[in-house]
């Protein structure tokens, strides 16, 4: 109602201010109308019975149709032993236990388990880490299991806490790297994989001397060059407090440890990392059950400030947290957190503001109550939003909350790519990366991508970009002959269909080069003409190293010692790109003495030749 005269009364003054004030403040990057996002709750009617004592669970397709399944392990100190369990997706977010048809039925003490290809046979494979020798399941079937550890790994025995499979050594297939306490005689360890999934022990040739009791890892690419690096958190030499440590990697799969001006002194127990400040690198969360969570804010070259105060609302002294889960929940482009925490105590949510600061939003979960370790987001559902998982230790269930929020829209980001020069004077492989950061994080099997290429203006060709860890995506552009002129693009595209190319107006612009000869000039070859190349790794080496080889017609690859006298041989019979395995044996079998070798490859009319160093 009007006032007299036609002018609008207090009352309606006041309602278009509030109007206006609620209109506005909906409408800030980040915030989104409370009816519009919420979490549910749904446990008991889309998961099993599955009331086991978890520190770990991960995910993935494991029966290979299409959507993402759960596997949760059990830590025995509370709750008994028991295989990984395994709970199948009917496609809608409904789940059903299958443990007893898909894995071998021997119980484990479990802390963790990671999924990862380790042959690169299009199934995820399987590695948890226990209490005593780790253990690796190979995915045979579309999500039937076998134990494999005795043949494909080495002895660790003593207690680990976390692993993650990346491409450390940067060879194109994934690695692992295990972390546990120094004081069992475990430590960070590096298992290198030799291409088909069987794994070395190379930590004390790649990584810096370890007297930590770890506890948590991520592989990380903190410093944008498109190798990954490694996050942990460790209890400090005293014992007393846990804090973070960063190993820079060197380019070429060896690690020390990064100056102390890279990373603030903050309690660290668990970690997660993600585009926080859309600045495009990668910062780090840090969480302690003294603290709560620390956000640490990366400069694009690797150093990192601590920015909690400012970019966190106040937490108090008391929290228990021990983990947090990040991912865009509310889809407007940024990564939200939900933490969890142990001693039945509820969730915690909060909200991006769009630049990196973050707003308390519990009103978004229900009620809720629990002792979590690990917070997983991934859209159980398929309605295109980020539900998550929660795997529980203490009393309870484990436990399934699902979004009601508006369909993603966003398409992934690429933070960094290989650019090739425009002229190459190899023929070799030519290795693409990418560094992917979609706005969710974590989330296995909701990114993908693919490198296109062409050769001489002919058609496309896509090859599928491999997962090798953390944020890095990449594959390989094979060898070309000489004059051969190559135009490239990448694209990567999230599971609703949003996809991003590089270069802007890819396939019509692409990244392009030629390949000349060593001394610059272009040359007409016959056609698949090709330069031997060869690399061998890991190198140093103690058990085996893999020599990976490309050639158009094939040779002889010789191994020899420090005078010159052949000790061992491989016959290539073949043209094109393969791998052998030398063992440190010679021509009749036998172990030689620890030093310097070199492996020749004779082909073509040319040879190649690099240095080894066998240690015992």
């Amino acid at each position: 109602m009007k006032a007299p005269g036609g002018r609008i009364s207090f009352q309606q003054c006041i309602i278009r201010i509030l109007v206006l004030f609620f209109t506005s403040v909906c409408s800030l990057p980040g915030i989104v109308a409370a009816q519009d996002q919420y979490f549910t709750d749904e446990s008991s009617n889309r998961l099993p019975d599955t009331a086991v004592f978890s520190l770990g669970a991960d995910i993935s397709d494991i029966d290979e149709d299409g959507d993402q399944d759960i596997c949760v392990v059990t830590f025995a100190t509370w709750g008994g032993t028991g295989p990984p369990y395994i709970l199948i997706n009917d496609g809608s977010g409904y789940f059903t236990g299958e443990t007893e048809e898909r894995m071998p039925s021997v119980p484990l003490d479990a802390n963790y388990c990671v999924f990862g290809d380790i042959e690169w046979d299009g199934d995820n494979d399987l590695y948890v880490c226990t209490s005593t020798q780790n253990v690796i399941y190979v995915n045979y079937d579309q999500g039937h299991f076998a134990d494999e550890t005795d043949i494909r790994l080495p002895a660790l025995i003593n207690q680990t806490n976390d692993a993650a499979f990346a491409d450390f050594t940067e060879d194109f297939d994934l690695d692992i790297l295990a972390q546990g306490f120094y004081h069992f005689s475990v430590g960070t360890r590096l298992f290198e994989n030799d291409g088909i999934g069987f794994f070395s022990d190379i930590t004390f040739s790649s990584l810096p001397p370890d007297q930590f009791d770890n506890i948590f890892i991520l592989p990380l690419d903190i410093d944008n060059d498109l190798d990954l690096d490694i996050v942990e958190t460790c209890f400090s030499p005293d014992g007393i407090g846990q804090w973070a440590r960063l190993l820079i990697n060197d380019g070429g799969g060896f690690f020390s440890d990064a100056d102390s001006s890279r990373i603030p002194v903050r309690l660290a127990q668990s970690l997660n990392a993600g585009d926080i400040d859309q600045d495009g690198d990668i910062d780090i969360i840090v969480v302690s059950g003294g603290t709560g969570v620390g956000l640490l804010i990366n400069d694009r070259e690797g150093y990192f400030t601590d920015e909690t105060t400012p970019r966190m609302p106040d937490q108090g002294e008391s929290s228990l947290a021990t983990y947090a889960g990040i991912a865009d929940f509310d889809n407007d482009a940024d990564l939200d957190i939900v933490v969890a925490s142990s001693d039945q105590r509820p969730l915690l949510f909060y909200l991006n503001n769009g630049q990196g600061y973050f707003i308390e939003s519990n009103d978004r979960l229900p009620e809720n109550s629990q002792s979590a370790w690990r917070v997983i987001p991934f859209d159980a559902d398929a309605d295109e939003d980020e539900d998550f998982f929660l795997a529980c230790a203490g009393f309870g269930y484990q436990k399934i909350f699902i979004n009601h929020c508006s369909s993603d829209t966003i398409p992934p980001g690429i933070l960094g790519n290989t650019i090739l020069p425009s002229q190459i004077d190899s023929l070799a492989f030519f290795p693409i990366y990418v560094s992917a950061a979609d706005n969710i994080s974590g989330a296995k099997g909701e990114l993908s991508g693919a490198l296109v290429f062409r050769v001489n203006g002919l058609e496309f060709i896509r090859l599928p970009l491999l997962p090798l860890g953390g944020t890095l995506y990449g594959e390989r552009i094979p060898p070309q002959s000489i004059g051969a002129e190559i135009g490239y693009y990448i694209e990567l595209r999230d599971h609703p269909g949003n996809f991003t190319r590089r270069p802007e107006g890819a396939p019509d612009s692409v990244y392009s080069f030629t390949i000349v000869e060593p001394n610059g000039i272009i040359e007409n070859r016959e056609a698949g003409y090709r330069f031997p190349h060869i690399t061998a790794r890991p190198n140093p080496f103690n058990s085996r190293t893999t020599i990976s080889y490309s050639s158009a017609k094939g040779g002889e690859i010789g191994i020899y010692n420090s005078i010159g006298q052949l000790v061992s041989s491989f016959e290539v019979e073949l043209g094109g790109a393969g791998k052998v395995i030398w063992d440190g044996t010679d021509i009749r079998g036998k172990k030689l003495a620890s030093g310097a070798y070199f492996v020749r490859f004779n082909g073509e009319g040319r040879s190649r030749q690099i240095k080894l160093i066998y240690l015992k």
